[in-house]
């Protein structure tokens, strides 16, 4: 009986770090996917910044 209990337990730890490692092969892509947003953001924003500055010397 304890014996069974054991495995049991075993196979239990074992499923929940599978389960936490999908999770986290999961939410590595998201975060890349997020962090190029970011990026993509940041450049756009000092790109109009830039043409601001171009307007103002302009005039």
């Amino acid at each position: 009986m304890g014996a069974v209990a054991v495995k049991k337990a075993r196979s239990r730890q074992v499923r929940s770090l599978s389960y936490q490692l999908s999770v986290i092969s999961y939410q590595l892509p998201v975060t890349s996917f997020q962090f190029s947003v970011t990026s993509y953001q940041l450049s756009d924003v000092s790109f109009q910044f830039t043409d601001y500055c171009l307007l103002w010397t302009d005039h």
